[in-house]
């Protein structure tokens, strides 16, 4: 996969465009590739394991955290995400908007001063994207970044595949990321006839 860093500037630069079409009037919907997920049980909760598309769900999390703190408004995203393998960084420092301006005026090396436990490559990662989405929403005009918001709430789309208990996370994830099992134009266009019967939009 990319570097996390493209990552961000790809899907924030994709999300961008389709709300400059959505202005023009041009389209409306933009659905994001497929996330992959299993149900799963953790401590009596029920809870969707993430198998594939982590990287786009995490990029999505601190878009809606950096646009929510930044217009005052309810982060809908807030405690979504849990990492089981890390110190939630979420929690700490990105969800709640309080923390967030705080993590924005620090610098990597001041933050790893403070908590040498967040010296690592994925929090390295969170801290970037965090400053790089703050940055590209303070370019622009307050009025719009209302509307970006906005129209993210509404028309941004995920299609969700959902895979069986009993299958192995670590076999779908192969599958997936081994071209395996390429997703096809008829697969993409069942997910969306999908989403819009789930919605009651269809027949």
């Amino acid at each position: 996969s990319s570097q996390p860093d493209g990552a961000v500037t790809v899907l924030l630069g994709d999300l961008w465009d389709a709300f400059q079409a959505y202005e023009k009037q041009q389209r409306q919907e933009y659905y994001l590739q497929y996330i992959t997920v299993k149900r799963i049980e953790r401590n009596g909760i029920n809870e969707l394991e993430v198998i594939d598309g982590q990287q786009r769900l995490t990029t999505l999390s601190i878009l809606l955290s950096v646009l929510s703190a930044s217009l005052n408004e309810h982060n809908i995203s807030t405690d979504k995400l849990h990492y089981a393998i890390r110190t939630n960084f979420f929690t700490g420092h990105i969800y709640r908007k309080e923390n967030l301006d705080e993590l924005l005026i620090k610098t990597w090396d001041k933050l790893i001063d403070e908590d040498p436990a967040y010296n690592k490559q994925d929090i390295f990662y969170l801290f970037k994207a965090v400053h790089k989405i703050h940055a590209f929403l303070k370019s622009k005009p307050k009025d719009v970044v209302t509307e970006f918001w906005e129209y993210l709430l509404q028309y941004i789309k995920l299609i969700v595949n959902s895979v069986e208990k009993h299958v192995k996370s670590e076999d779908v994830f192969k599958n997936l990321n081994s071209n395996k099992i390429p997703l096809t134009e008829a697969e993409l266009i069942k997910g969306l006839l999908i989403t819009k019967l789930g919605r009651g939009e269809g027949k």
